[in-house]
């Protein structure tokens, strides 16, 4: 999901810079509805296609494993990428 972010910031960075500078956006309404929805749609994408938060199943039935999981989980930084996103 931090590329598909990444992307979507790169192709609307360029709005709100606009609108700091200018005032104004000198787009179509309807280009600039559009970047809107790939926004939108990529947001709900990521909060109900996601499954970074929970716990895999196999760690619920073998909680031996839950020291390496609860390891790795720090170690790749999970939570904290899955606030910025």
């Amino acid at each position: 999901f931090e590329n598909v972010l990444d992307e979507a910031i790169d192709r609307a960075k360029h709005i709100p810079e606009a609108l700091a500078q200018h005032g104004e956006i000198d787009l179509d309404e309807k280009l600039v509805k559009t970047q809107m929805g790939e926004i939108f749609v990529t947001k709900c994408s990521m909060t109900l296609q996601s499954d970074l938060l929970d716990t895999p199943d196999m760690f619920w039935e073998n909680d031996r494993f839950d020291k390496q999981y609860n390891a790795c989980r720090r170690y790749l930084e999970i939570g904290k990428r899955v606030d910025i996103l």
